[in-house]
């Protein structure tokens, strides 16, 4: 399987000003994480309602949305199912979520069944799914020009490999905000990799 992969520029977001005192080390805004640009304000906004904060530990310089890109890009040519981490996001110790994981994955053939049942589906990409302790999102990647037969499938997968205690909020909403922090991933990706169309993916989660 080929597709034409890209690599552009990213770019680095800030915090806001008026914020209450950051935990010592958790000093990062959700706009920052990651490389910075992989976070929207929405999908920002929505890590908050997971994680009950707008500050997390600085992640790995290293582990970077155009990092995976480039190793996305590298791997695809040569395997049709690959896996690789774009990013860990850390929030402070009073927060249910010990740790998020952001994952990609690559596939011979668009999702052909239904996911796991825990899994909401949401109308994105190729197939979206949001639990109360993760999401996925997966889109197909092609050049521009390219025709369809020559696309990569592309999945992105936010998980809480260990949550401390059950979430007491609104699983409904629990399960948007995790989708919402997948698409905002999947989009970045999708377009630092030069996905004709974006991937197919809507400049945000909403229907």
């Amino acid at each position: 399987m080929a597709c034409g992969f890209a690599l552009a520029a990213a770019g680095c977001g800030s915090g806001g000003d008026g914020a209450a005192a950051p935990t010592p080390g958790y000093v990062a805004s959700a706009e920052q994480l990651c490389g910075g640009s992989a976070l929207s304000k929405g999908a920002g906004e929505a890590l908050e309602a997971i994680t009950g904060s707008d500050r997390f530990e600085p992640t790995n310089k290293k582990t970077t949305v155009a990092a995976a890109a480039a190793e996305l890009s590298g791997t695809v040519l040569s395997t049709a199912r690959a896996k690789g981490d774009i990013c860990r996001i850390y929030p402070p110790d009073d927060s249910p979520v010990d740790e998020l994981r952001v994952t990609w994955w690559t596939w011979d053939t668009a999702p052909d069944g239904p996911p796991a049942s825990k899994y909401t589906l949401f109308p994105m990409g190729e197939q979206a799914g949001g639990a109360t302790d993760g999401a996925f999102v997966s889109f197909a990647c092609r050049a521009e020009g390219e025709p369809a037969s020559g696309a990569a499938h592309v999945t992105v997968d936010v998980e809480n490999p260990d949550m401390i205690h059950e979430s007491d909020g609104d699983p409904k909403r629990l399960k948007r905000a995790y989708v919402t922090v997948a698409h905002s991933f999947s989009l970045a990706l999708a377009k630092r990799l030069r996905c004709a169309d974006d991937g197919g993916l809507k400049a945000t989660s909403g229907p």
